[in-house]
C-alpha cells in the first residue's frame, strides 16, 4: 500500500511530455485567435483574393489599390498599388514598418548583414554611411566607367553575333551576377558576398568601387 503513491508519482512524471504537448495544443489556438481578433479590431479590414498566386493588376482593379493576399498558412501580406501609399511606406520603412524575423533571416542568408537586412537604427547608420557614395556628384563621377564597361559588353556581343549568321542565345545570367545590386552594398560594407562571372567588370564595379580593372571580360 505504501508503494502506490510512489508508483503513481513515477507514472505522472513519465507523462510530462504528453502533458506539455496537450497544453500547447490547447493554448496555441487561443493565442492565434487572440492575435487575429486584435488585428481585426485595430486595423482596417482589407479585401483580397482567397488563393495564391494572383494577378496583381486584376486584383488592384477589383479590390482597389490596397488589398491583402495570402502569404502562408495563417498569414497575409498587404499589397500596395497606390503611389502615395508606396511613398509613405518607403518614407517610414524600416523605422515604422519592419520586416518579419523570418524574412530578415532569409535576407541575411542571401546577401549577408547588409542594407537590405538591417532595420531601425542600424539601417539608418548604413544609410548615412552609403549616402555620400550615391550622391549626384559621386554617381556622375562613375558614369564614364559604367558607359565604358557597357560599351565593351555591347562590342563583345556584336562580335559574337557577327560570327553566328543564324543568331545566338545570350545567357545574360552568365554576364551579370543575379544579386549584383546586393553585391554592391555588401562590397561597400566590406562583407563577404562577391558577384560571379564578369559582373565586376560589366557594370563597372571593379573600377568604380575598388579602383581596379579585374579583366574578367577578357577572361583574366
Amino acid at each position: 500500500m505504501d508503494s502506490l503513491p510512489v508508483t503513481s508519482l513515477i507514472v505522472l512524471a513519465s507523462l510530462w511530455p504528453v502533458y506539455t504537448i496537450v497544453l500547447l495544443l490547447l493554448v496555441w489556438p487561443s493565442v492565434v485567435g487572440y492575435r487575429a481578433l486584435r488585428r481585426k479590431l485595430n486595423t482596417t479590414a482589407l479585401h483580397g483574393p482567397s488563393s495564391y498566386p494572383v494577378d496583381i493588376a486584376a486584383c488592384a482593379a477589383k479590390y482597389g489599390p490596397v488589398f491583402e493576399v495570402l502569404a502562408g498558412l495563417l498569414s497575409k501580406t498587404i499589397m500596395l498599388c497606390d503611389p502615395t501609399a508606396i511613398a509613405h511606406f518607403y518614407a517610414h520603412a524600416p523605422a515604422v514598418y519592419r520586416a518579419p524575423d523570418s524574412m530578415r533571416l532569409s535576407t541575411k542568408n542571401l546577401v549577408g548583414r547588409g542594407l537590405a537586412w538591417a532595420d531601425g537604427e542600424l539601417h539608418a547608420h548604413f544609410r548615412r554611411v552609403l549616402s555620400p557614395m550615391f550622391s549626384n556628384s559621386a554617381v556622375e563621377g562613375y558614369s564614364t566607367i559604367f558607359f565604358s564597361m557597357a560599351n565593351k559588353v555591347q562590342h563583345m556581343w556584336s562580335a559574337a553575333l557577327e560570327s553566328r549568321p543564324h543568331g545566338m542565345i545570350v545567357d545574360f545570367q552568365h554576364w551579370c551576377a543575379p544579386h549584383f545590386l546586393s553585391s554592391i552594398v555588401s562590397h561597400l560594407l566590406l562583407e563577404r558576398y562577391i558577384g560571379r562571372t564578369v559582373s565586376l567588370d560589366s557594370v563597372g564595379l571593379g573600377a568604380a568601387v575598388f579602383g581596379h580593372d579585374f579583366g574578367s571580360l577578357s577572361g583574366n
